[in-house]
């Protein structure tokens, strides 16, 4: 499979149509009959189409009709419905947007593929398939319901993007070149480009979809009928991409993964509770040797030839912009990434011991340029001459008579072996490196709870021996300043190969319209500590929380 984020592609389910080109988007008074069309029921707030890319977005109203190729988009607090000529209906939730491929009519109903390039998807499948792609991967749907979200993460750093799909019913599978997760009745995946962590939906994941589609009320008495089976957590770094692209996630059954068919529903007295999964999902990232501490006249490249490490890597793993520009005080991580061909110039002073060879910091020697003073030498009388040493007018020696050599032989000292010279090792003064902080939020409940995945890299040449999310969430509904409507903080856990990346997953209660504020604290094993700046605030909105991540 290509990389999907450089080579953003549609796959053909079916047999290509021929749709009439349509114009700038306008309002139609109902859905074209044709079997195969699909067309807006819903608008709430800002919707927004077009025909085809070429075109500008313009707003539109109830029954438009929506062709292959053309895109939907919402605003802040804004939603719309997307009904198929079969039944199906797809809802695009605040802040989304998506492109529509082709609808194949077949004998178990329209086969839809649609390209999702931001937001969350409610899909309630009549029946067919759908099937979504984003550039983490392709997320298909056999069935009757599920959800869909895709965010965005840093546009340099595409391993931090995060495809969400919840399978409430029905056979759901996710797919990209390291991820091949199926799914069945109540069961998560969130993946990135690396790797996956699955998790078990709850009543109230339940509950929270029955509140945007009231259309699947048929949907809590098949889920009691007929409990999931428990799923080990599985994670997947770095696995080496296939010779052969993997097989359709919606080609058949098979005795792995036997919910691509549709459940038959068995009577069950009680449902039997999901078992507790523990989140597995590593974020990746350049591996932190120490930190430094920028001082007054310093550059990344006099601070890369201290440590041996690649400038370009420095200003990678902090973000900074292509120019490069450092400011005394800030704190860079120094990541792992050797500088083979250090190309001469200033050194800095080190602020930790490097595993990589650098160059010697240069310590200039002044040079002493002795002047001669000119001295006139006295006139002596005839037979003296001057003695320069003694600095007068003096006879000649006289010599004296010679003495038999009877000294004692002067032996050499005893050689003494040379001891190696010790290596100093600072001590450990400067608190964990803390950087790439994510917040990944899920709904709970469509107004004040929300369950978030938060994420950082963390390292320390003396290893890391606590972390912990510190959270603090605020009311803005008294229409004065914010109030502090909640705070705490939970326990990070380790779980990343390389030892630097962090993670926590709980419920936090965000007043309807107010945010949340995070940051991460962590210590040394050298009893050194380190705050970082916010991460990125999490607000409520209008009819799903999270409404926005900043």
């Amino acid at each position: 499979m290509p990389k999907l984020r450089h080579a953003f592609r549609l796959c053909v389910l079916g047999v290509a149509l021929s749709f009439a080109a349509c114009g700038q988007p306008t309002p139609l008074a109902s859905p074209t009959p044709d079997p195969r069309s699909a067309a807006l029921s819903e608008i709430v707030r800002v919707v927004e189409a077009r025909s085809e890319a070429s075109q500008s977005f313009a707003p539109v109203t109830r029954g438009y009709a929506l062709r292959s190729g053309g895109q939907v988009r919402t605003g802040a607090a804004s939603k719309a419905r997307l009904d198929i000529s079969d039944g199906t209906i797809l809802r695009l939730a605040q802040n989304s947007s998506f492109t529509l491929g082709d609808l194949t009519p077949s004998t178990g109903g329209v086969l839809a593929h649609l390209r999702l390039e931001a937001g969350k998807l409610w899909i309630s499948l009549a029946g067919g398939t759908l099937q979504v792609e984003t550039p983490v991967g392709v997320a298909s749907v056999r069935g009757s319901f599920a959800i869909i979200q895709y965010s965005p993460g840093d546009p340099a750093n595409p391993d931090d993007d995060l495809l969400v799909l919840d399978c409430l019913e029905g056979a759901c599978a996710a797919l990209n070149d390291n991820v091949d997760a199926r799914l069945g009745n109540l069961e998560r995946v969130v993946m990135n480009n690396v790797g996956q962590m699955r998790t078990t939906l709850t009543g109230a994941d339940v509950e929270a979809f029955l509140k945007e589609n009231p259309e699947g009320q048929r949907l809590v008495g098949t889920l009691t009928a007929a409990p999931p089976a428990t799923r080990e957590t599985q994670t997947l770094p770095n696995t080496p991409t296939p010779s052969a692209p993997p097989p359709s996630p919606l080609s058949g059954a098979t005795e792995a993964n036997p919910t691509l068919a549709p459940p038959t529903p068995t009577p069950s007295a009680t449902p039997v509770p999901p078992a507790p999964v523990v989140p597995a999902l590593p974020v990746p990232g350049i591996p932190i040797l120490g930190q430094h501490i920028v001082q007054s006249g310093e550059t990344l490249f006099c601070i890369g030839r201290a440590y041996g490490v690649l400038p370009t890597a420095i200003a990678r793993a902090n973000g900074l912009p292509p120019s490069g520009d450092i400011f005394p005080g800030q704190a860079l991580g120094i990541p792992a990434v050797q500088w083979l061909n250090i190309a001469p110039g200033p050194v800095c002073v080190t602020q930790f011991i490097s595993p990589f060879p650098g160059l010697p910091t240069a310590t200039p020697t002044p040079t002493v340029v002795v002047v001669p003073t000119a001295t006139p030498t006295p006139t002596c009388m005839p037979g003296d001459f001057f003695d320069p040493y003694q600095q007068r007018c003096r006879p000649p020696d006289t010599p004296a008579p010679p003495v038999a050599d009877t000294a004692t032989p002067v032996l050499p000292p005893p050689e003494t072996p040379e001891l190696p010279t010790p290596t100093f090792i600072p001590p450990d003064v400067t608190g964990p490196g803390i950087d790439t902080l994510t917040a990944f939020p899920t709904t709970v409940d469509n107004f004040t709870t929300c369950r978030v995945t938060f994420t950082a890299h963390i390292g320390d040449p003396s290893g890391i021996a606590s972390a912990e999310v510190k959270w603090t969430s605020f009311d803005l509904s008294t229409g004065g300043p914010p109030v502090i409507a909640g705070s705490g903080s939970q326990p990070m856990t380790f779980v990343s190969v390389s030892g630097l990346t962090y993670l926590v997953q709980f419920d936090v209660t965000i007043p309807f319209g107010g945010y949340l504020d995070w940051k991460v604290v962590a210590s040394d094993n050298a009893g050194n500590e380190t705050t970082s700046d916010l991460g990125p605030r999490i607000q409520t909105g209008e009819g799903s929380c999270p409404g926005q991540v900043q």
